[in-house]
């Protein structure tokens, strides 16, 4: 059982059922402020790419199929796929671009 649920504000996560089913489980409420569409805008956008991609694609048959089919979707995603938000390389070269250390100023 989480200790904290994070969600936006939409009707869904703002309903008292909803409310009262995680107090009842003791699970601590974190909501992000209403009509900040751009706080979940990437997210949005990747699992749209990965439904159209990869799971309406696959229609998988079992769990054990679809975590293997994700993993190796995400391996892709990550690893190969180049990405136009960041210059045409993936994301992986993007974060570890991010790691190496600046040069010193002479």
């Amino acid at each position: 059982m989480p200790e904290i649920v994070n969600t936006d504000q939409g009707s869904q996560f703002t309903s008292a059922d909803f409310i009262d089913e995680l107090k009842a489980h003791g699970i601590a409420i974190s909501m992000d402020g209403r009509g900040q569409w751009r706080d979940n805008v990437f997210v949005e956008r990747l699992w749209k790419s990965v439904k159209y991609e990869e799971v309406y694609l696959k229609a998988y048959d079992s769990v054990s199929a679809a975590r293997v089919g994700l993993a190796a979707y995400f391996e892709r995603y990550n690893s190969a796929r180049p990405h136009r938000a960041h210059g045409g390389r993936t994301p992986d070269e993007a974060y570890l671009a991010m790691l190496r250390p600046m040069p010193q100023a002479a």
